[in-house]
C-alpha cells in the first residue's frame, strides 16, 4: 500500500477500500453529482459499488435534497 493511502471502510457497506484523502484518490475522479458532507457531520467516504447507486438513487429523483 502506498504510504500515503490508508484502508478506510465504506459508511454504508462497511467494505474496506482505499482513501488517499487527496485529490489523487479515486473518488476525486468521478464526476461531483453528490454534496459533500459538511466538516463535522459522521458521513463518511462510500465505496465505487455504494456511489455509484447513490448516483443512480440521486439521478432517479433530483428534487430529492441531500441530507
Amino acid at each position: 500500500m502506498n504510504p500515503a493511502q490508508e484502508e478506510t471502510r465504506c459508511s454504508s457497506c462497511n467494505a474496506p477500500m482505499p482513501c488517499l484523502g487527496s485529490e489523487a484518490c479515486w473518488c476525486m475522479k468521478r464526476d461531483a453529482v453528490l454534496p459533500v458532507p459538511e466538516e463535522g457531520t459522521e458521513t463518511g467516504c462510500l465505496c465505487p459499488v455504494c456511489l455509484d447507486r447513490a448516483i443512480a438513487g440521486k439521478e432517479q429523483h433530483p428534487s430529492r435534497k441531500p441530507g
